[in-house]
């Protein structure tokens, strides 16, 4: 998550906004922060959401808002799925999130194609389906 958080300490020194895009590709090796324990790739997503949240002006627009909630649910979808511990420990890590205020669960209104990959991907805890939507979506690029 280190690059995340250089990227957003970047924006500190200058103007900055939200963008509804990709900004950077993620090289996937095994060696990356994925590899680390679970439990410290959990605080990791939590800690990332918690800083971006943090350095965030008091005052958003609703659709400043609406975007970080959208993020935050889909990065965190995507960051349980890669430590996939099943069902039951994926409601703890929903309630988690919620009670550190880092979602709510009116945020799933926001999730994303992603997103759905991941919840699939986690309620039948099976990472082959996250390689297969990306095998996909190759294909139809």
């Amino acid at each position: 998550f280190a690059d995340m958080v250089f990227l957003a300490e970047i924006s500190k020194k200058g103007p900055c906004a939200f963008l509804n895009a990709p900004l950077v590709n993620y090289r996937v090796h095994v060696a990356q922060d994925s590899g680390l324990l679970k439990e410290d790739y959990t605080k990791g997503a939590f800690e990332t959401l918690s800083f971006f949240k943090e350095s965030l002006p008091d005052v958003l627009s609703k659709g400043d808002q609406k975007l970080f909630h959208a993020y935050s649910l889909n990065f965190l979808l995507r960051s349980y799925a890669n430590m996939n511990r099943g069902f039951l420990d994926f409601l703890r890590f929903l309630k988690k999130s919620q009670q550190q205020k880092l979602i709510r669960y009116r945020d799933f209104r926001y999730i994303d194609a992603h997103g759905v990959v991941s919840a699939v991907s986690i309620v039948f805890h099976s990472r082959k389906i996250i390689d297969a939507a990306r095998w996909l979506r190759n294909l139809f690029q």
